[in-house]
């Protein structure tokens, strides 16, 4: 890991781990062990670099397949962290937690299925989706910067959602079709970012 971060490389470590087993044909022995072994170096690693450990925790997916991209996103959210204002910070963690915790209440496949807008019933549903669609059409999900300043702009508008809209509507039709979006923002959009739920603000 001080070779990625070294030389800015983005090596998929699982792909990696997977190539090694398929050449020396090792079918999937001991795998789950090895796969805990280097996520334990990697929390040591990064350790060494003084990122807290709940901001370890944070990027931990994005060390197995994108690591150089996990070293930036840490970086970030130390500074984040550290600033005079913890507020934006708070309601970003608060606005996906809500959308990643409905979204498990989907179908499996339910972002495929996609959502019928003809369904939406409050003008809330539709400035959510409209903001949802910007987001991916204009943000440079690439840039760290550009992606959170760009999802800070989407947490007024699903403040209201959340105010004004029954995800859980006692229709189906209705409840199944909030539910396919909120999973398809966080497939889509929540993807681009580490797992906030996992960092520790003091209230």
């Amino acid at each position: 890991y001080s070779i990625i971060e070294k030389h800015n490389l983005n090596l998929n470590i699982e792909e990696l781990i997977s190539l090694a087993y398929k050449n020396f044909d090792k079918g999937d022995v001991n795998r789950d062990k090895l796969q805990l072994f280097v996520e334990q170096r990697i929390k040591s690693f990064m350790g060494t670099r003084n990122y807290s450990y709940d901001v370890i925790d944070s990027v931990m997916d994005y060390m197995w397949t994108e690591p150089f991209r996990g070293f930036l996103w840490a970086s970030f959210l130390m500074e984040k962290k550290g600033a005079s204002s913890l507020e934006d910070l708070k309601s970003m963690i608060e606005t996906i937690t809500r959308i990643k915790n409905l979204s498990k209440k989907a179908e499996d496949n339910a972002s495929e299925l996609g959502c019928d807008e003809m369904l939406f019933k409050q003008e809330e549903e539709k400035d959510a989706k409209i903001k949802i669609d910007w987001f991916l059409d204009s943000v440079d999900i690439n840039d760290i910067s550009t992606a959170y300043d760009g999802f800070l702009t989407i947490i007024p508008v699903f403040s209201r959602y959340f105010e004004k809209v029954m995800v859980m509507d006692e229709d189906l039709s209705v409840r199944t079709n909030r539910l396919r979006f909120l999973q398809s923002v966080d497939i889509n959009v929540l993807s681009c970012f580490p797992d906030l739920s996992k960092l520790s603000i003091p209230k």
